[in-house]
């Protein structure tokens, strides 16, 4: 409780946003509560925050509750990490909560079948609040991260169906396919190859760093992945 206080009282900053940003207008939310006194608006807003601040939390963070992405096929959280300062020394030593980190965004795809409304997809959403696996960190945004991980999904069709796809393996000995199968089950993270190639994403599978280029030679789509191992990092 004490790591979720530190939270809520840092992000009341948020309050010092402007209303006008680059010349251009921002439309306030609840502006009726610019009629409250400051304390009365931090009461608020830490209502809020806990409220949304449900899912699962480690020793110095704590993630959202899934909600809907922009995008139609996906479900997103956003992990809130507390950074903390070193007070102290030897038996003196304590940390003491003193801002917040970047906020890591989470990603899971939706596989609802059919046209699905706002409502169905909050629904589905919200019903994987418990869940600490599966989720796909990333800094691309949700456009992109929709592209990329359909495009996963369709390059598992394309390798249990045999067609359209080409795989590469370091080890030559290594049955590729089944490999990536296995793989795409762990998947953690998924970003935009560097470079200017449109239809390229990497993705960070437990044991491998895998890559999935979609071309369109005579309109026909052509997937080609490419699986290496993943550095191993000593720590």
């Amino acid at each position: 409780m004490r790591m979720l206080r530190a939270v809520l009282l840092l992000s009341t900053v948020a309050l010092a946003v402007p209303a006008v940003i680059a010349g251009t207008r921002v439309t306030l939310v609840h502006e009726a509560r610019l009629k409250l006194s400051p304390a009365a608006r931090q009461v608020l807003v830490r209502r809020d925050l806990a409220s949304i601040l449900t899912g699962p939390a480690s020793t110095t963070g704590i993630a959202t509750k899934p909600y809907p992405s922009l995008e139609r096929e996906l479900c997103r959280r956003d992990v809130i990490e507390v950074s903390y300062a070193q007070i102290g020394s030897g038996k003196n030593l304590r940390y003491e909560p003193e801002g917040v980190k970047p906020v890591e965004v989470q990603y899971r795809y939706l596989d609802l079948p059919g046209s699905h409304s706002l409502a169905d997809r909050r629904k589905a959403c919200a019903s994987l609040g418990g869940t600490e696996s599966a989720w796909v960190s990333s800094r691309e945004g949700d456009h992109y991260v929709s592209f990329a991980l359909s495009r996963l999904a369709q390059a598992l069709v394309d390798v249990q169906a045999g067609a359209g796809v080409t795989l590469h393996c370091e080890d030559k000995e290594l049955d590729c396919a089944a490999a990536f199968r296995t793989a795409a089950r762990k998947v953690s993270s998924a970003s935009r190859c560097a470079g200017t190639a449109p239809e390229c994403y990497q993705y960070f599978m437990g044991d491998w760093n895998v890559t999935i280029v979609v071309e369109y030679p005579g309109n026909t789509r052509q997937t080609t992945i490419k699986l290496a191992p993943a550095d191993i990092v000593v720590t």
